[in-house]
This record gives structure tokens, C-alpha cells and sequence, in this order.
């Protein structure tokens, strides 16, 4: 990396906050959290990062809202997440914004948060272990509040860069606007796009559920529907991972056969 543009473009993106930021972390203080996070985490555009500033002192947040953690702060959350064995479940809608390119199930080991969010700002972390289309290294913010995690940049020097020319405002893209629907009737249901990720179905006439065998990325379904529906065609949604049944169900057995069901509320099917 060319340490000489990032902590110019560090230095530029931040320039209406220096007054809030600490100065660079020590030399040995960076050692330390290479020792602790090891080198596969705290890599040399981290290391360059808190050797420019430590994190920030008073509020608002430095990075868009977010609050820019001290080194020792960074670390502090890592561990409290990895050594102290608090595996964080994320929630089971939460959606990977492109679409494999973040891992969507836990918080993971080799995501490394650097700036905190609260309730109108999302957070960031590295991440080093990316779904398998994205990018090791790569920037994403978290919206707890969307369920998104949304790919920023491919890099954090990628990211600097963009803040420092004003242009952080989206993901890298491509991602389809399409991917949380809603579907009252057979027709809007037949509508949908195969790109859906997350469905809810809230119908008073009877449903016919084949046409989702299309929607191969399905991963969340809820069902509220005043007359009985067959599950059978659901047999084909293989990654479905959360699945809420408010009606009366036929076909109920083809839910063991779904290897990746792992949150099931039948309280409003009369199967519970």
C-alpha cells in the first residue's frame, strides 16, 4: 500500500473532525494489537489507520456518524466477541448487500469493527472472512436497523479514498433493489423476482406456493393466509432459513427435508 496517499486521503476525509481525533497510536501499541488480533487481522492498512490517529474524543461520530474506536477499544470488542466465546447471531433476515459477498449468519472472528454505529448511523468493520464473492479486506457498514450489510469498499484504503473525494455514499453495487418483497395474491406472488431474498405473504384466498421454486436465494419466509396452503413446493428452497407459518398447512413433513431451517414459528399453523 502507498502509506504516504492513504494518511493524505485519511487526513483530507476527516479534516472537519481533527479536533475530535486522538493523536497516532505508539509503535509498541501496534505491535500489541498485531500480537492479539495476529497478522491475518490487523493488517497494514489498519496499522496505517491508528498510526495516523487513535481513534476519536467527543462526539458525533467521525465516520459518517459512526464513532471511530480507540485501538484499545477495537480491541476490547474483539476480544469480548472471540476469546470470551459470545458468538453474535445476526438476525435471520439480514441480508448481504451484493449478495454473497458478506457471511450472514454470526459475527465473525475476522470482522474487525473500527467504527460504532447508534440509532441513525451504521457501523463498519474489515472484514476478513467475506462470503465467497466478495473481497478479503473489504469495508462493511452494518445497519441494524435495515438488517443490510452493505459492501462499501474492496479496501479501507478504497474506503478513504472515497470519503476523501466525497463519494462514500453506496455500496460497490451491484444489488437488487428486489430482494425483500412482499406478495398479497397469486398474482403478485406469481410476480416476483428470482432474485427475492426475503418473502411475506399476508393472503385471504387460497395460494399456490410452486412458483418459488424460481426463487433459489430465498431465505425468509412468512406466511399469514386465511385459507390452508400446501408446503410441498417449498421442498425446493433449499438455503430457506427462517420460516413463519400463521394458517392452517398441508405437507408440513417437506419442512425436515430443508437443511438450513433453523428458525421455525408455527404458533399460528395448529402445528406448535
Amino acid at each position: 500500500m502507498d502509506s504516504e496517499a492513504f494518511e493524505r486521503d485519511l487526513r483530507q476525509a476527516l479534516k472537519d473532525s481533527l479536533s475530535r481525533l486522538s493523536k497516532g497510536a505508539a509503535d509498541d501499541s501496534l505491535r500489541n494489537a498485531k500480537s492479539v488480533l495476529g497478522e491475518e487481522r490487523f493488517s497494514d492498512e489498519l496499522a496505517a489507520l491508528y498510526r495516523v490517529f487513535d481513534g476519536q474524543t467527543s462526539d458525533p461520530g467521525v465516520f459518517d456518524g459512526a464513532w471511530f474506536l480507540s485501538l484499545d477499544e477495537m480491541i476490547e470488542r474483539w476480544r469480548f466477541r472471540v476469546e470470551g466465546g459470545r458468538p453474535r447471531w445476526l438476525p435471520v433476515d439480514v441480508l448481504s448487500q451484493p449478495y454473497g459477498w458478506v457471511r450472514e449468519d454470526y459475527e465473525r472472528p475476522g470482522w474487525v469493527w473500527f467504527a460504532i454505529g447508534d440509532e441513525e448511523s451504521a457501523s463498519l468493520f474489515v472484514d476478513f472472512e467475506p462470503g465467497p464473492r466478495g473481497t478479503v479486506g473489504q469495508i462493511v457498514e452494518f445497519d441494524d436497523k435495515a438488517h443490510e450489510l452493505l459492501v462499501v469498499a474492496k479496501s479501507l484504503s478504497e474506503y478513504v479514498g472515497l470519503l476523501a473525494r466525497d463519494e462514500a455514499d453506496s455500496s460497490i453495487g451491484p444489488f437488487s433493489q428486489n430482494e425483500r418483497a412482499e406478495a398479497d395474491d397469486q398474482a403478485e406472488l406469481e410476480a416476483l423476482s428470482s432474485e427475492v431474498r426475503t418473502l411475506s405473504i399476508a393472503a385471504e384466498a387460497a395460494l399456490d406456493l410452486r412458483c418459488l421454486a424460481r426463487c433459489e436465494r430465498l431465505k425468509s419466509v412468512a406466511i399469514h393466509c386465511a385459507t390452508p396452503i400446501d408446503l410441498a413446493p417449498l421442498a425446493s428452497c433449499r438455503g430457506l432459513v427462517s420460516l413463519v407459518l400463521d394458517a392452517e398447512v398441508r405437507n408440513a413433513s417437506v419442512l425436515a427435508e430443508l437443511p438450513e431451517l433453523g428458525s421455525l414459528d408455527l404458533s399460528g399453523s395448529g402445528l406448535a
